[in-house]
This record gives C-alpha cells, sequence and structure tokens, in this order.
C-alpha cells in the first residue's frame, strides 16, 4: 500500500505511514460481487433474449510519490544561527542602552554614592567643567570630611511639573537610622548623547565649585594645592598683576596664580621658598567666585639663617687679610652688592679699617681665629630678603710696633655683616668692621 502523502510503500494492513505517519486508506481493488446464478430456463417465446451483462472493475488510482525534502545545509544552518545571534545582541543592547542611560538611575546612584561619602563613585555621574584641579581624587579629600549618612531606605520620583527641555529634577525621600524623613534633590542635565541613540544626563552639583580664585606668593616661591604643584601655565598674566609679572625673574617680588575652577571647600595650601620659611596650612573656599589670598612671610629659613653666619665666620677672615696686605677695596667688591651707594658706604668702612688695622705697616702682621660668636636677624627690603649676622671672634697673633720691636697679642674682635639676597646669590649690602688695638 503506498502512501498518498509520501508515497512511500507500505504494509498492506498498515494504518498510518512509516515514512511520515500519515493516514493510510484502504487502497485494496474490491472485485465486484457475483450475480446471483439461477437455473437456465427455457426461453420466453414472446421475451427477446436476455442482454448478458457486461463485467466492470473500477482501477484504484495510485497518487505518485512525493519528492524527498533536501537536508538544509551547513551555511543555511550558519546564517540562521548568525541572524539569530544579532538579533539577540541587537535586543540586549537596546535594553542595556536604555537602563544605563535612565535618569532615574542616574539619579539614584548619584544619590547614593554621594550619602555614601564615595566620593569618587559619584565623580563620575557629576556634570563638572574640567580642570587639573577637578578631579575624583581631589573631589573625594575635600569632601572627606562629610560623615556618610546610613540610609535605611529612600524613593526617588521625578519631578513631572518640571519645565525645560534639557534638564530634569528627581525629589528623594530618604530615611536613615535614627531619624524621620528628609527630602531633597537631584537635578540632571543633558549632556550629549550615550552610545549615539540615548540622551545622557549627568548631576547638576550645587555649591560645590569655586571659579577664579588667585592666590600671591613670592617669585621664588613654588605653590602647592592638595600636594599638587601649580604648573606655571596658571600664573596671572591680567591687566591687574601685568605691571609686577612683566618683569624679569629677578625684578618680580611676587606672582599670582589664577585658579579658574577648583572645588569649593577646605585645601591645604603649601607654599615652599629657598629663602623664606615654608607655608603649610589649611584655607576655605566657598562656591562664589573671586576669592584672594595673599600666602607669603618674611621668616628665613633656618638653614639659611645657618649658611649666613658660617659665611660671615669665613668674610671675617677674608676682610683681616685683605686689610692685613693693605689690599684695595677691590679685591673684595666682588663680594657686594652691585648698588652704587651700598658699594661706597662699604667701601668706606673697609678703607677705614684698612688704615686702622696695616697701620703703614706697623699694624696686625698675622692673625687667627678662635671662639667665633654669631647671631642673627632677618627681614625683607626693598622687595628682598635679607641676613644680618653680629659676629664676635677670640684672636690671636703678631703686630708690630714703629720700635720695630714684634708683639703678641691675644684680644677679641667683632663685625656685623648684612647680607641681601638678589639674583640667586647672597651679596654683603652693609659691613661694620672694628680694628684690634694691642
Amino acid at each position: 500500500m503506498f502512501c498518498p502523502k509520501c508515497g512511500t510503500k507500505n504494509e498492506d494492513d498498515a494504518r498510518f505511514c512509516a515514512a511520515c505517519g500519515a493516514p493510510l486508506e484502504d487502497n485494496t481493488v474490491q472485485a465486484p460481487a457475483a450475480e446471483q446464478m439461477t437455473a437456465p430456463q427455457a426461453p420466453d417465446s414472446t421475451q427477446e433474449a436476455a442482454q448478458q451483462p457486461q463485467m466492470t472493475a473500477q482501477q484504484p488510482q495510485v497518487q505518485a510519490p512525493a519528492a524527498p525534502k533536501q537536508p538544509m545545509s551547513a551555511k543555511q544552518r550558519k546564517s540562521i544561527i548568525t541572524g539569530a545571534a544579532v538579533a539577540a545582541l541587537v535586543i540586549i543592547f537596546i535594553i542595556a542602552g536604555s537602563v544605563l542611560s535612565s535618569p532615574k538611575r542616574i539619579a539614584q546612584n548619584y544619590f547614593k554614592a554621594s550619602m555614601e561619602g564615595q566620593w569618587e563613585k559619584a565623580f563620575k555621574y557629576m556634570d563638572l567643567p574640567k580642570g587639573d584641579f577637578i578631579t575624583k581624587e581631589l573631589l573625594a579629600k575635600t569632601l572627606e570630611d562629610r560623615d556618610a549618612k546610613d540610609i535605611t531606605n529612600y524613593e526617588v520620583v521625578e519631578d513631572e511639573d518640571y519645565d525645560s527641555k534639557i534638564a530634569k529634577k528627581f525629589y528623594v525621600t530618604y530615611y536613615t537610622k535614627g531619624n524621620s524623613r528628609s527630602v531633597t534633590s537631584v537635578e540632571l542635565v543633558r549632556d550629549g548623547k550615550f552610545m549615539l541613540f540615548w540622551n545622557r544626563y549627568k548631576v547638576s552639583p550645587r555649591d560645590i565649585v569655586s571659579k577664579n580664585v588667585k592666590l600671591t606668593v613670592r617669585a621664588t616661591s613654588k605653590l602647592y594645592i592638595d600636594d599638587v604643584e601649580v604648573p606655571d601655565k596658571y600664573i596671572d598674566n591680567s591687566e591687574d598683576d601685568k605691571k609686577d609679572n612683566s618683569k624679569s625673574s629677578s625684578e618680580k617680588k611676587q606672582k599670582v596664580y589664577k585658579i579658574d575652577v577648583m572645588f569649593a571647600g577646605e585645601h591645604r595650601i603649601r607654599v615652599t621658598d629657598d629663602i623664606y620659611r615654608d607655608i603649610d596650612k589649611d584655607y576655605q573656599f566657598g562656591s562664589d567666585e573671586g576669592y584672594t589670598y595673599v600666602i607669603t612671610t618674611t621668616d628665613i629659613r633656618e638653614d639659611v639663617l645657618d649658611a649666613r653666619m658660617a659665611a660671615a665666620e669665613q668674610d671675617l677672615k677674608t676682610f683681616f687679610n685683605a686689610a692685613i696686605d693693605n689690599k684695595s677695596f677691590d679685591s673684595v667688591k666682588g663680594m657686594c652688592v652691585d648698588n652704587a651707594a651700598k658699594l661706597k658706604s662699604i667701601k668706606s668702612a673697609y678703607d677705614k679699617f684698612v688704615s686702622n688695622t696695616y697701620k703703614n705697616g706697623y699694624g696686625v702682621k698675622s692673625i687667627d681665629f678662635n671662639k667665633f660668636s654669631t647671631q642673627s636677624s632677618s627681614g625683607t627690603t626693598d622687595g628682598c630678603p635679607y641676613v644680618k649676622v653680629s659676629i664676635s671672634a677670640g684672636v690671636t697673633g703678631t703686630g708690630a710696633q714703629k720700635s720695630g720691636q714684634t708683639k703678641n697679642f691675644n684680644e677679641t674682635t667683632s663685625a656685623t655683616f648684612t647680607y641681601m639676597y638678589k639674583d640667586g646669590q647672597w651679596k654683603i649690602s652693609a659691613v661694620t668692621l672694628y680694628s684690634i688695638f694691642y
């Protein structure tokens, strides 16, 4: 028996096709029932001879077998799998983009991070200007003293009445342990596109940025904000400060740094200098504009004072030895400042000292120093630091007398040297010298 659907040959008594499972019809050829046989009778004379019946049998209609289905090729299977994967990725992309760009989600994540004191995490949700002093590390450091809140529950609801095409506003109702309900708001501003298709929103922070901050220090100083050195590109060249900043580095008395934008709050300001003592203290900056601080000191570093007192000991020896040898002022002029008025005063003191020491050959012939004692004072004059050293010392040696005799002496002497720092060098700007009398 053949299957009328697929043409497969089956057993004659099968009810369903073994190949495709289709029900089978009974296609067996049924022979017509034989007519009842009767004894022949004599033909009736009045009837015509009976017509002999014709035997017919219906032939079964056999359906041609259907063409077998071709198996799916590997290329077709690969195309279907690839298409399904692409469709899945598109769906994932749409879902992920919608979730990640959700303004409500951004407001919620920022609220949680800020309340928990996780400022480095909150930073990425904030709409902040760019700048060397606008970093997540500095934000966390500036706001580290803000106490984290122990949130027990909260709800974020959008303000549907907020009338803006570029911004959204959310109210956050929250509860903390031991406190009743509190409400705060988070405002978002549209900031370009996210993944090309969705609007990107960022939190518009309040009272967190300070602008146009000016910090004035000495021209020789370095400025640090929260341990970050402020580069020279921040030196202000505006008209108000141009007069001083246009001078050469050796002529400048101060320089003004202008920070266009930085976080409001408390910052550690440190000023270092090769001459003056370091300044290291906290300064408070508000969220408004135009904060100006002058951060200077007149206190000279201890190591600088020690170096000047040690230099005074050597300079005292140099002046005495030059006087003993009856040398002119030119022999010590290089140790002094290049200032006509000051040079004139120093030369006058030196010439008098030589006269009293050499005494036309009847003065000091040799000298040794011992037991130095020094003390210093310091300050600023004409915009330059100075150190004044008072020095005394024990001296021993020999001196000539007009009688031709040589006399030994054991005396004390003293002097004062004032040093001025200019053009990167310490120079003598004033001197007082005392001769030895024996």
